[in-house]
């Protein structure tokens, strides 16, 4: 078996090996390489999760605002819980741990 001509020529063999070792180099190592290429893919689905969050966190807080703009019942607990407010001739007994 005989060694095919263009294999004969060492320079030849070297620049090819070079030439292929640099463009898989730069393949992978550019900034548009495969690498950048998965690190960004990686970096816009935990991006699309957080975007999916705070949707969801949007929507019960339009329920909410909704809620309050509409059921008196809910604008009185809020005021009850969140400001400790009381009606008129309503007595407040607060009670201290020991």
């Amino acid at each position: 078996m005989s060694i095919p001509k263009i294999l004969k020529n060492k320079k030849l063999v070297i620049a090819a090996a070079a030439v292929f070792v640099l463009t898989i180099g730069f393949l992978f190592f550019y900034k548009f390489g495969i690498l950048q290429y998965y690190r960004l893919f990686s970096q816009k689905k935990e991006l699309l999760g957080k975007i999916s969050e705070v949707e969801e966190k949007n929507k019960l807080l339009k329920a909410e605002i909704d809620s309050l703009q509409t059921k008196d019942s809910k604008i009185e607990r809020v005021a009850r819980e969140k400001y400790h407010m009381v009606r008129k001739g309503e007595k407040v007994y607060t009670i201290q741990e020991k």
